[in-house]
């Protein structure tokens, strides 16, 4: 997954497994996760929008 590279999608820094808890560590993003755009209170995709980044 870290060699991906897509220009909609962030790239994995790498990951941490410490007994049962993941984490992985991606690229910082300048304008806010893609969770709070889809999901949050700020600016929302529309889902043509999201359709036309997904293709």
């Amino acid at each position: 997954m870290g060699s991906i590279y897509h220009i909609n999608l962030v790239s994995l820094s790498g990951f941490c497994i410490q007994g049962s808890q993941c984490f992985l560590a991606y690229e910082y993003m300048n304008r806010g996760s893609l969770e709070k755009i889809l999901f949050g209170n700020g600016p929302v995709l529309d889902w043509e929008k999201r359709y036309g980044i997904a293709l």
